[in-house]
């Protein structure tokens, strides 16, 4: 019986270790923006999406993330790498992309606070730094876009070629 009690103990803990969630930090904030002609700005630290609607005008989504929404933007903050990344973002394999464009990402995580900047740039070989990068930033876009607030704004009134 003994045997099976310290088994038991052991899977126990073996499992608790492996389950812990990463938690964001109380401060954890952030900010993206970005696009080409049209240009969206998303704000975590005042709970705002602000969707460029074209011709000069703007529509604003309000929002309010739950715990387990912010850590999991938290995760995928870190899981990039995000605080080991250079202000201007220029990582090897790159050609321009027109039209030109950028994302700016600033956050702040345990009192440090991190802003870089990328063009709108690519590469041609599908594993390369940048690729790696445009997919962790679209994905913030899109996950930022499922919001139900978000979801409801209107579309831009052109589009950009």
């Amino acid at each position: 019986m003994r045997v099976f009690s310290l088994l038991f103990a052991l899977i126990a803990v073996t499992a608790q270790g492996h389950t812990q969630a990463v938690v964001a930090p109380r401060d954890f904030a952030l900010r993206l923006t970005g696009g080409s002609c049209l240009v969206n700005d998303v704000d975590t630290f005042h709970g705002r999406f602000i969707r460029d609607l074209g011709k000069g005008k703007h529509a604003t989504a309000k929002f309010t993330l739950s715990a387990p929404q912010k850590d999991e933007l938290y995760r995928r903050i870190q899981s990039a790498g995000f605080f080991n990344l250079p202000e201007k973002y220029s990582p090897p394999g790159l050609r321009v992309v027109e039209p030109a464009g950028y994302n700016s990402l600033t956050v702040r995580s345990s009192g440090t606070t991190h802003t870089i900047t990328v063009d709108h740039m690519t590469s041609e070989d599908p594993e390369a730094e940048v690729m790696r990068y445009q997919k962790f930033i679209w994905g913030l876009w899109e996950w930022f876009e499922e919001l139900p607030s978000v979801k409801r704004l209107p579309g831009p009134s052109y589009l950009c070629l």
